[in-house]
């Protein structure tokens, strides 16, 4: 947002080409690499595309089932529509 009082170029966001972009958001933009103001958001995106910390994976056997156990066979439609989805 401007306010009347801002001059151009004020207290603008830095814009970023396609290119800086396209290597931020894929994780192949190192931060130290980053542009000034950018480096928090590639150390960000770095966290997250790093492996999973074994607390993070408690879950998983539970998301991933690829057959939940009350959700098999062929009334599976019938006894899930009335619970939580499958």
């Amino acid at each position: 947002m401007s306010e009347r009082r801002d001059q151009p170029g004020d207290m603008g966001r830095p814009s970023l080409d396609e290119l800086t972009v396209e290597r931020l958001l894929s994780g192949r933009l190192a931060p130290e690499d980053a542009p000034i103001g950018w480096e928090h958001v590639a150390r960000l995106i770095e966290a997250a595309g790093g492996p999973a910390e074994p607390d993070e994976l408690y879950a998983e056997p539970t998301i991933a089932s690829p057959n939940p156990p009350n959700c098999q066979g062929p009334s599976w439609h019938r006894r899930c529509t009335s619970s939580p989805p499958c």
